[in-house]
């Protein structure tokens, strides 16, 4: 018999991606509450939040009713100083709410929503953490993982907020403080467990708060100077580009700054 022709392995890697993409139909808050209880599985879910007034309310309430069913244990809200009452109506409507600087404060100021997930930790009690996000923005960034990370070509929400992994996982990762937290995490995520370690859910259609384009492209710059500081660690890109990248941008300060693993750093709340 003729030997079958090899496949590019980008089609490979597609096959592999596409395995482990499921729709969130398939999960009833029934089943994920059964599965839970037969594996004693407690699950946080986390809203980082700013100025989210107008709909952080509808989210939580949502989550109640999941929590009722029995899909999840705890949903906190780690609020950035809102001005327009997001903690208010996020404890009016069911949740836990802290002040991010109320969060690990030896750590100095909060330095971005990155930074909010990861003092969040420290007040989550849940074995798997989910964290949501009502801001997930139109910049993907998914040429610049296809180009240097191929495996991840195939993940077709990269910078998505939602996002849900096991705390000892968690624990062992970095957490950028900007917006650059997913793309990091994700590239974090895929050096510890591989591909087949991570899983895609169809959540469909998604509408966001829209982001002016000058805030888009600080986001954008962020998010670059992110999968950059992981090609200098891997010796795949010498020189000074992930500072270049950054530009001396006042309002990116911080934008790099990492926090550590929390395991073995000796944090407290």
């Amino acid at each position: 018999m003729p030997r079958p022709e090899p496949r590019p392995a980008q089609a490979v890697t597609n096959e592999r991606a596409n395995a482990r993409l499921f729709h969130h139909s398939v999960y009833t808050p029934r089943r994920i509450a059964m599965a839970r209880e037969r594996r004693g599985l407690s699950v946080s879910v986390c809203l980082p939040a700013r100025e989210c007034a107008n709909t952080v309310g509808e989210i939580v309430s949502e989550l109640v009713r999941l929590r009722g069913a029995g899909a999840l244990d705890e949903i906190v809200v780690v609020d950035a100083a809102s001005r327009d009452g997001t903690a208010s109506v996020a404890a009016g409507a069911g949740a836990r709410v802290y002040q991010e600087a109320e969060l690990l404060p030896a750590y100095g100021p909060v330095l971005g929503k990155g930074d909010a997930m990861w003092r969040a930790q420290s007040v989550l009690g849940g074995e798997l953490i989910c964290f949501l996000d009502a801001d997930t923005e139109s910049f993907r960034a998914r040429p610049a993982l296809a180009l240097f990370y191929p495996p991840l070509g195939a993940v077709r929400q990269p910078l998505a907020g939602e996002i849900a992994a096991r705390r000892d996982l968690l624990e062992r990762l970095p957490f950028t403080t900007g917006y650059g937290v997913e793309i990091g995490m994700l590239i974090d995520a895929w050096h510890e467990l591989g591909l087949d370690g991570i899983a895609q859910v169809d959540l469909e259609e998604r509408r966001n708060r829209h982001q002016p384009l000058a805030a888009l492209s600080s986001m954008a710059l962020a998010v670059l100077a992110t999968i950059t500081t992981r090609l200098e660690r891997e010796g795949r890109l010498t020189g000074p580009a992930s500072g270049a990248a950054l530009g001396g941008d006042p309002e990116l300060d911080g934008a790099l700054v990492e926090r550590p693993p929390l395991a073995g750093a000796g944090v407290t709340a």
